[in-house]
Formats: structure tokens, C-alpha cells, sequence
């Protein structure tokens, strides 16, 4: 993304390809506070119309900083783990950061 306003393409996009490639229907998305996007009309129609819940973060709140930071830190553990482990070339990296989401997501979905 060049510029926010780019924001609500990008959207519009992910849910396409969300619906197209994994047949999974988006039913909440949460925004970061990105003004542009959180307060603009065109995206709370998108939001209505596609019937998705549309949630924003809280950024000044430490808590929610936390737990995203420690999930990026148990995705990269994984994802070199996996790299390391495995004795591929480096070109593969985009394939390991994808099977590290998968695994992570199985494993969650487990407890």
C-alpha cells in the first residue's frame, strides 16, 4: 500500500480472496485505528453490506500490544525452527511462513 487511501481496495481485495481461494467467508475484521478507513462511509457501507463485523483496536492500550507482540514472536520461533530444521534453500521461505501460519492455526484451534 503507497498511500492510505489505497486502504479500502485492499479490503475489498483480501475478502475476494478470501471467498474465492480458501472459501471462507471474512465475518469480523479489526482496524488498527487507521482513521482513513475506521471513519470513512464507503468502508462502513462495505462493512454493512458484506455483513462483517468491523472492530478497532485500541491503540494507547498496552495489553492488546502485548499479546500481538507475543504472537509475532512465537510465529518467527516457529517459522525459523521450521527453516532451520528442515535444511531447505532460502527461496522456500515464503512456503515456511506459510506452512508455520497453518501449523500455529491447527495447533489453537487443538486447545
Amino acid at each position: 500500500m503507497v498511500r492510505k487511501d489505497e486502504g479500502l481496495e485492499l479490503i475489498r481485495f483480501f475478502v475476494k480472496v478470501a471467498q474465492t481461494q480458501f472459501s471462507t467467508i471474512v465475518k469480523i475484521l479489526k482496524l488498527n485505528n487507521v482513521s482513513e478507513l475506521s471513519t470513512s462511509h464507503a468502508t462502513l457501507d462495505f462493512f454493512t453490506t458484506n455483513g462483517i463485523l468491523h472492530l478497532t483496536s485500541y491503540v494507547t492500550i498496552a495489553q492488546q500490544n502485548v499479546v500481538v507482540e507475543r504472537k509475532h514472536k512465537q510465529v518467527l520461533k516457529v517459522f525459523r525452527a521450521l527453516l532451520f530444521q528442515s535444511n531447505l534453500p532460502l527461496r522456500f521461505w515464503g512456503e515456511c511462513a506459510l506452512i508455520t501460519i497453518y501449523l500455529i492455526n491447527k495447533l489453537v484451534g487443538k486447545n
